[in-house]
């Protein structure tokens, strides 16, 4: 059995120097969350998800439950400030949504709500719950940004004027006075 082994370098901006940070954890799928200074994907390879941080250039591991593995359209996002993992079940008619809500700990995994199947399939990504109790959701990380109703299991589509497409990434900022 082959094994493929990457190396991870860094370069620093201003300069022409790369230097080498060790094994790199590949990531072949769509980034999916920028939160604590690191930047997240789910690995299909080990169905778990990997971080970069940028302030002290490591790979971090980050453990799904087990139950939750396997490949139903995984995706990483920011919800509410904390990590979010969301996959697809129920022969695709729902969407279950988890909380990291202890970063770093496994066992805080939380299942926070399920989104029923919508106008565009399941591939519905969380961003941010809304002071009505609905949910702002995009369409896997792309245009189209929605709103979902947890009570009545409807959608709603939010038009932004003339803006015709964009990619949504998933943040957590902190902002203050200088």
């Amino acid at each position: 059995m082959s094994y493929c082994r990457y190396v991870a370098e860094i370069q620093t901006i201003g300069t022409n120097e790369w230097r080498t940070i060790g094994d790199a954890q590949i990531c072949k799928e769509r980034i999916g969350a920028f939160l604590h200074g690191s930047l997240h994907w789910y690995s299909s390879k080990d169905h778990d998800i990997w971080s970069f941080h940028f302030g002290n250039e490591q790979f971090l591991h980050v453990s799904v439950p087990d139950d939750i593995k396997g490949n139903n359209h995984p995706f990483v996002s920011v919800f509410n400030s904390y990590l979010c993992f969301s996959r697809i079940f129920k022969n695709g008619r729902q969407s279950d949504i988890w909380l990291l809500k202890e970063y770093g700990i496994k066992d805080s995994w939380v299942k926070q709500f399920v989104m029923e199947r919508g106008e565009f399939g399941l591939l519905y990504v969380p961003l941010l719950c809304m002071g009505s109790g609905e949910i702002l959701v995009s369409l896997k990380g792309r245009f189209n940004l929605l709103t979902y109703d947890l009570k009545s299991e409807t959608y709603r589509r939010v038009r932004i004027q003339e803006v015709s497409s964009f990619d949504v990434v998933a943040c957590d900022m902190k902002l203050s006075e200088l």
